[in-house]
């Protein structure tokens, strides 16, 4: 399997791997969530499974955004 854009990505709430470039290369697994706003109905956001931290700093929430993606 190969890393794909993001774009591409599912956003029906399959959980898939997701890359971080951002975050030291983190990758780990999330969804997109649809959370629609009163002024932006076709608002979302990806919600990742969260990593315990240990105190490197890359796992830090610092709202960026995954650029690839891959299925489990």
């Amino acid at each position: 399997m190969n890393w794909k854009p993001i774009e591409s990505a599912p956003k029906d709430g399959t959980t898939i791997l997701l890359y971080y470039p951002n975050e030291g290369s983190v990758i780990t697994s999330g969804w997109w969530e649809e959370t629609p706003r009163e002024w932006d109905k076709d608002w979302g956001e990806w919600k990742i499974a969260k990593l315990p931290s240990h105190g490197c700093g890359c796992c830090s929430d610092d709202n960026s955004e995954p650029t690839h993606w891959m299925e489990l």
